[in-house]
């Protein structure tokens, strides 16, 4: 079957005859185009949305770690608890991820908190070590007599107090002070446990006790926390970023 010339010509652009065939073709560069134009801006709302979304997810940890932390460990310091005592660190388009975690400062004795392991001496164990008074692998608890504060930690001020009274006085009994340090042999020791007692009209209260350093079990799954806030957060976060980054594209 044949078509008419004149038809032929009038289907020019789109018809070409070849034998007794005919080869539909058409221009599609500008589709083409259009349709890629349409891929990558698609692709770049949704990187976009996906970084909007995940800073915002990794924002809202803090809040939901400090409740965690309030029911797990009885009555935690705000220093370890507040906010502030988290950093975040944004997703970007080109880091398809954010990050959240404790800044350094409670990270140093969190991380047992959370992995388990056994924590290494503080500050005033290293000292009481340095003064030959604390053995390696010993830590120092709070005793029967000293004064805690809200959160039944001893403060700063009396334990540097105290290393002031060691340092000036000399072994054994140091001003109002009397050391029994682990395997001591003094007769007067003897039915003690080894620490720093206050001695006061011939008795003796136990302001630190020392104790033999222990692992720590994992207490606070900080990893459970994020994953919780996650599946919360990011779904709803990621499309209002999204329907948002399609009314303003250009």
């Amino acid at each position: 079957m044949a078509l008419p010339l004149a038809l032929i010509g009038r289907l020019a652009g789109g018809l070409a005859r070849t034998g007794g065939r005919l080869a539909v073709r058409a221009d599609t560069s500008d589709l083409e185009r259009k349709i890629s134009k349409l891929v990558r801006d698609s692709e770049r709302q949704i990187r976009y949305a996906t970084a909007v979304a995940l800073t915002r997810t990794a924002r809202a940890v803090p809040a939901a770690a400090s409740k965690e932390l309030e029911s797990v460990f009885d009555k935690p310091k705000p220093f370890t608890t507040k906010p502030s005592a988290f950093f975040t660190q944004p997703a970007t388009k080109a880091r398809q991820y954010s990050v959240v975690g404790f800044k350094d400062a409670q990270a140093r004795y969190m991380r047992f908190g959370i992995t388990g392991g056994t924590r290494t001496p503080k500050g005033f164990e290293r000292k009481l070590s340095g003064l030959g008074i604390l053995p390696p692998g010993w830590i120092v608890t709070p005793g029967a007599g000293a004064h805690l504060d809200g959160h039944g930690n001893i403060p700063l001020r009396t334990l540097n107090k105290i290393i002031d009274a060691l340092q000036k006085g000399g072994p054994g009994r140091t001003g109002r002070l009397f050391v029994v340090r682990p395997g001591d042999t003094n007769p007067r020791a003897k039915h003690l446990r080894p620490g720093i007692y206050q001695a006061r009209e011939r008795q003796l209260t136990p302001i630190l006790l020392f104790a033999m350093s222990a692992a720590y079990q994992p207490r606070f799954d900080f990893a459970g926390v994020v994953q919780k806030v996650k599946a919360e957060t990011f779904p709803e976060e990621f499309r209002r970023a999204y329907e948002n980054a399609q009314k303003t594209a250009r």
